[in-house]
């Protein structure tokens, strides 16, 4: 027996001997009744998720918490989610981790794309970690590009736009995906990979650059961050007080980022050799910056 698809773009709707669910080319849909007695269907792609569906539907119904699944693509809510997103804590979200965040973000929106919210589950954030893997990046990275995903859906669901979080409780192993943190082996260069990447980088402040950062595990933008004033050469040692990325200076993300580390004689020297050379040497002025005094 046929129905009328109205709502489901003029294709047929089927009847099956299982209530309220239809057979439509290739998938299902399952109507019911919300609350308000209005008339809502969902699609499904097999049998077994339109009967789950149309369970859970009816239970929520039931007990008065149904609410309409989000029509908004991926695509659409990543677009204006970075003005609603106020971070997973008291303190906010600093601007360079949402600027972070929303580079990440379009690789997921060119593989989620026009998918609706509501039909991305657990079974697509895992397919989504399997693509970033499989393209060769480092579980660390693909963790990384995880972080806003799992972000924006956390808000979706505070919005009342899907009904959970698909990326909750969603563990991405054996490497195909993403390893836990200790699986991860870091190779450190060796001292004579060390020296030779030292002798290729041109020398001056270049080269300075790569034997500060060898020499105290600073991290890059601490490194860039970096002003005269927190160069203390006769004590040999560098304050890091803050950090510059993409142009924006601003303090290290904790308070264990705030510390005093040693440098060696020969580096301290050339440190002040660069100082006196140097065209900006006044305290607030960056060691490694531009020759506009901007963070390079």
């Amino acid at each position: 027996m046929q129905v009328d698809g109205s709502g489901s773009r003029g294709r047929t709707l089927v009847k099956t001997r299982h209530p309220g669910i239809y057979a439509r080319g290739e998938g299902y849909v399952v109507r019911f009744r919300d609350g308000t007695g209005r008339q809502r269907q969902r699609a499904c792609r097999t049998l077994a998720e339109a009967r789950r569906v149309r369970a859970e539907m009816t239970a929520d119904v039931a007990r008065g918490e149904y609410r309409p699944e989000a029509r908004l693509t991926f695509a659409q809510y990543a677009e204006r989610w970075p003005a609603e997103y106020a971070g997973r804590t008291s303190k906010g979200v600093r601007p360079l981790t949402m600027a972070a965040y929303v580079r990440d973000l379009r690789r997921a929106v060119d593989h989620f794309g026009r998918r609706r919210l509501s039909e991305i589950g657990p079974p697509e954030v895992k397919e989504y970690a399997r693509t970033l893997a499989d393209s060769g990046l480092s579980p660390a990275t693909v963790r990384r590009y995880l972080a806003p995903v799992k972000a924006l859906f956390a808000t979706a669901v505070e919005d009342r736009l899907i009904r959970a979080n698909p990326t909750a409780g969603v563990r991405l192993v054996n490497g195909s995906a993403a390893a836990e943190p200790d699986d991860e082996q870091v190779k450190a260069l060796s001292p004579e990979e060390l020296a030779r990447l030292v002798e290729e980088t041109p020398e001056g402040s270049k080269r300075l650059m790569v034997v500060v950062l060898a020499e105290t595990g600073l991290r890059i933008s601490e490194l860039l961050g970096l002003t005269w004033d927190s160069v203390d050469v006769e004590g040999r040692r560098l304050r890091v007080r803050q950090r510059a990325r993409e142009g924006r200076v601003e303090r290290p993300k904790s308070a264990r980022g705030i510390r005093e580390v040693p440098i060696s004689r020969e580096t301290a020297r050339d440190l002040a050799a660069l100082r006196l050379a140097s065209g900006r040497s006044a305290a607030a002025d960056f060691v490694f910056g531009t020759a506009k005094g901007t963070p390079l």
